[in-house]
């Protein structure tokens, strides 16, 4: 399928706000994608390719092209390497679905769509216990208050989910407001925007052009970034 996935966090003055977001083609069993992530408003900041045994990092930002040896726009290495590295999540699992299993007072709309509330540790619960810990961390908060977390859905004729999005919300409690000095209308939000588009289609990946190309072995900042041991 083809998607976009978008994530914002805004924490008001005292922590300030991020946004990035994933687009791109994907083969749910992982043999084939082609990503593409905007980071601080900078798109193409990190170019993921992934064709059956190889993968290729590459991208705009400068964190990527300082690291890239000169001449370079890419790096070539396992694809097992870049899929075993802390920094890379799957973006074939769609933790973030499982969040589903935890919707309350469910209100449906028509046309496939759905508004609903999140029990965020159903959901935990619910979920395969080897994914739990990655359902957890999609809406995180720090706060002693209960964050109120809503979304809405929109489902297609087979039932499939084509558009999701979750906002969590977390008010500071009277004892964190005289902490840190803050406002009575402060708080932290968390956003997550999905859409899926092409399910079915095929999915076609190309090897980037090999003069532009290096591998792993002598790109040793790009392993670095990736926190690599061993990539071939």
């Amino acid at each position: 399928m083809r998607f976009s996935l978008q994530l914002a966090f805004d924490a008001g003055s005292l922590l300030g706000s991020e946004a990035a977001a994933i687009t791109g083609a994907v083969v749910l069993d992982g043999s084939a994608l082609d990503l593409s992530a905007t980071i601080g408003g900078q798109a193409d900041a990190l170019r993921l390719l992934i064709l059956e045994d190889r993968a290729w990092v590459g991208g705009e930002s400068d964190d990527v092209r300082d690291a890239l040896p000169t001449g370079a726009r890419w790096v070539e290495l396992a694809a097992r390497d870049l899929m075993a590295s802390p920094t890379y999540s799957d973006p074939s699992d769609l933790d973030f679905l499982y969040l589903l299993n935890g919707a309350t007072n469910i209100e449906a709309e028509g046309d496939g769509r759905y508004r609903f509330g999140v029990d965020l540790d159903r959901a935990i619960a619910q979920a395969p216990a080897d994914r739990r810990d990655e359902v957890a961390e999609t809406v995180t908060f720090d706060g002693d208050a209960e964050p109120e977390i809503t979304g809405e859905v929109a489902l297609d004729e087979e039932g499939r989910v084509r558009q999701m999005s979750i906002l969590g919300v977390q008010r500071p409690t009277t004892e964190e407001r005289k902490a840190f000095d803050l406002e009575d209308d402060d708080e932290l939000r968390v956003e997550l925007h999905f859409t899926a588009d092409d399910i079915d289609e095929e999915v076609d990946v190309e090897a980037p052009d090999a003069a532009e190309v290096v591998d792993i072995a002598d790109a040793p900042e790009i392993a670095a970034l990736l926190e690599l041991e061993g990539a071939r």
